[in-house]
């Protein structure tokens, strides 16, 4: 009787525990009305709002009130800080933002957004604004092959003691159709100290330091995707491998090889067989599979059941497990190779297991490049471990050197120090790293992956990659130091407050902050070690691209429609002249025209016996998209005359048929009579939508259009183009 008595008393004072709590949270910062009226003052609202609804968390001890207004075609979705009252996110979804019907050219520039973005931050965030800067890659809304933007995205970093800390900052995106913002999304460490930067080694000295201390090493690549019937070339390179953990420690000159994450920026990471196995099996899965019926077709080839033989003498096959799927499919990266992916399937319900066994056999030859093998049993978690990490590692020696002894004496072990992890002592799995090694230099793209069980002993994952191909001999080839000036004049080194993460033998993270030097940049990374040339992580040659702004055409009456198409990339490159007052080629006006529609280059079927490599892909998608005949492809380097300019517009907007039509046109110029009939409906049509303009009361036919007119008249085509 007395515990039932002190459980009804226990019940009201939790009760009014959970009350307290909650009052002491609600009165902590802002409540849920104060948070909404707030966001109201700065921030549009739907129209006819029919629902609103308010939710709240909390993540490291500061709180987060979560309020969602909808509307009949609109939704608002905006996250406050309940101690400083800032807005740290928002998404804003209208049901009628589609792409359909709309005009291809965006109602807002980009200097008006970048100007709602800011005005935005302003409001959102009233004193943090002030340690924000928008990135060097803050602006992502041009597409590199020009054309249709829906909405801009901008990067704005952190900045402590005039230093960016860019693992923090804010993302925001704006309709370039309405200029308002549609998502928005805020970060911020409140808790790090930041260490001074005012007593720092200067650039020099972390190059230096990088290059003593071996930060480029010299190293074979290989491409990572060949063309079809090409296979994998094979490039001596000095490289930065994992530049992602180069930095060099700004205030006390330490070499480290700490790792950190970075929000929006790909590090690349070479030597990765096992990100690139993953791609590649991604990729595999892609390709079409070659069907059991074509099997025949292909000649010696092994059968699916001589493949399983071959399989089974590399790994002993459980009982109970049944062969549950097989294919025959292209290799990725060497065309020319088949390979036999072969699946077994455990399902014992009795014993309560389950278990995959995959394998992937070479279709040619029998050998084993790949095996994984997992069973799961109600007793997994109590297993011992019993082996140890290097007793684990001679397991997976011995495998290798059973499956491939020719292979095994080009290999080295890639030690934990070079993978940038610690030796996690408790592991279930010891997982090991073999790299191949060719004329005394490593080749990471290559090599063994084994995975070892140490409770049972048995190799539970193994892969091979070792690709074909001709491996130049590294004689003659650069210095590492002019290699790494090389590398340097693109990818310069930045300095920046980084917290890094630091995986201990447990398996914790240890993150600390620090200033640390490091490559600006994930590309380039890799210099040819003959030619000097950059390369890109895929081992294609790196386009050094600089975007100037043109300096001829201020006042120039076009000078607003060149800016727009430069801001759209569908003019500019590395030259900052545009010269509006020259005529225009057939070449540049056609690449504009399929640029302005959103269009890839290339498109379509390739046209014979045309044989100019700069202009040829836009010319292949104009004749693909029904805006040129193949049989009739003007000169590119001759000039655009009005009337051909009206006709490849107007196919472009689908009005080609209708403007072909004879005798229901009037054209209102006083040259009517020198139009081609043929061609009166293009011109008048052209006049009617303002994709031209009559000159002195002429449309003037033959007529050359200059640059800058050329710029205005694919405006107005963007305007009138609908998707």
């Amino acid at each position: 009787m007395v515990g039932s008595r002190k459980k009804l008393l226990i019940i009201p004072l939790m009760a009014l525990l959970l009350v307290l709590v909650m009052a002491g949270t609600a009165s902590a910062g802002l409540g849920a009305k104060e948070a909404a009226e707030m966001v109201k003052t700065k921030i549009e609202m739907p129209v006819d709002i029919k629902e609103f609804k308010s939710d709240y968390s909390e993540y490291e001890g500061r709180g987060q009130w979560e309020l969602r207004w909808k509307g009949k075609n609109e939704e608002l979705n905006v996250s406050v800080d309940e101690e400083t009252g800032n807005i740290v996110g928002l998404y804003r979804y209208e049901r009628s933002r589609g792409p359909e019907g709309d005009s291809i050219l965006p109602a807002v520039s980009k200097t008006e957004a970048l100007e709602e973005a800011q005005g935005f931050l302003r409001k959102a965030l009233p004193q943090l604004h002030k340690e924000l800067k928008l990135s060097e890659r803050g602006f992502q809304g041009s597409p590199p092959s020009g054309g249709i933007i829906r909405e801009y995205n901008f990067t704005f970093e952190r900045i402590v003691n005039g230093v960016p800390y860019p693992q923090d900052g804010v993302g925001i995106q704006i309709s370039g159709k309405t200029g308002q913002v549609i998502s928005y999304h805020f970060k911020w460490d409140h808790k790090s100290g930041f260490p001074p930067a005012d007593e720092v080694i200067s650039k020099e000295e972390a190059e230096k330091i990088m290059m003593d201390n071996g930060a480029l090493e010299l190293m074979y690549n290989s491409t990572n995707s060949p063309g079809e019937g090409e296979k994998p070339r094979v490039n001596l390179v000095h490289a930065v491998r994992n530049s992602h953990n180069v930095l060099v420690d700004a205030v006390t000159g330490e070499y480290t090889k700490k790792s950190y994450p970075l929000i929006g920026r790909d590090y690349g990471a070479l030597g990765g067989v096992g990100a690139e196995d993953e791609k590649s099996r991604e990729a595999d899965n892609r390709l079409l599979p070659i069907e059991e019926e074509e099997i025949g077709k292909i000649a010696n080839l092994l059968s699916k059941d001589e493949a399983q033989r071959y399989a089974l003498k590399s790994f002993d096959l459980p009982e109970g497990f049944k062969l549950r799927g097989a294919r025959l499919y292209q290799d990725y990266f060497e065309k020319d190779k088949r390979l036999w992916a072969l699946d077994w399937n455990l399902e014992d319900s009795e014993n309560n297991q389950e278990g995959q066994i995959g394998a992937e056999i070479n279709a040619h030859n029998g050998e084993l490049i790949s095996y994984s093998k997992w069973i799961h049993s109600p007793d997994d978690g109590k297993k011992e471990l019993r082996y140890s990490p290097n007793q684990a590692r001679e397991i997976a020696e011995k495998f290798i050197k059973k499956l491939q002894p020719e292979k095994f004496k080009q290999i080295r072990l890639l030690e934990e120090a070079e993978e940038y992890r610690p030796l996690i002592q408790e592991e279930k799995s010891h997982n090991c790293r073999y790299i191949r090694i060719v004329n005394g230099l490593p080749f990471y793209d290559d090599g063994f992956r084994v995975s070892v069980d140490r409770a049972t002993g048995e190799v539970t994952n193994y892969n091979l990659r070792w690709r074909s191909g001709d491996f130049p001999k590294p004689n003659n080839v650069l210095s590492p130091q002019k290699a790494f000036d090389i590398l340097l004049g693109t990818n310069k080194l930045k300095m920046d407050y980084l917290k890094t993460q630091e995986p201990t033998a447990s398996g914790r993270l240890i993150e600390e902050m620090g200033l640390f030097y490091h490559l600006a940049g994930s590309e380039p990374i890799m210099v040819d070690a003959f030619t000097g040339n950059l390369l890109k992580n895929s081992g294609e040659v790196y386009a050094v691209s600089h975007r100037k702004s043109f300096t001829d055409i201020s006042g120039h009456p076009n000078e607003k429609d060149i800016n727009t198409l430069f801001d759209l990339g569908v003019v500019g490159g590395s030259g900052d002249k545009f010269h509006p007052d020259l005529a225009v080629t057939n070449g540049d006006f056609i690449k504009m025209l399929v640029l302005a529609s959103g269009w890839n280059p290339g498109e379509g079927e390739r046209l014979e016996g045309f044989e100019d490599d700069t202009y040829g892909p836009y010319y292949q998608t104009a004749v693909h998209r029904g805006v040129l005949g193949a049989g009739d492809l003007p000169h590119p380097r001759l000039n655009m005359n009005r009337i051909s300019a009206s006709r490849l517009m107007l196919r472009g907007l689908e009005l080609g048929k209708i403007a072909a039509l004879e005798g229901i046109y009037k054209v209102p110029t006083g040259d009517v009579e020198e139009i081609p009939l043929e061609d009166r409906g293009f011109a008048a049509l052209a006049l009617k939508l303002d994709l031209l303009n009559s000159v002195n009361n002429d449309f003037f036919p033959e007529g050359e259009i200059n640059r800058g007119s050329a710029a205005a008249a694919v405006v107005n085509y963007m305007r009138a183009f609908s998707r």
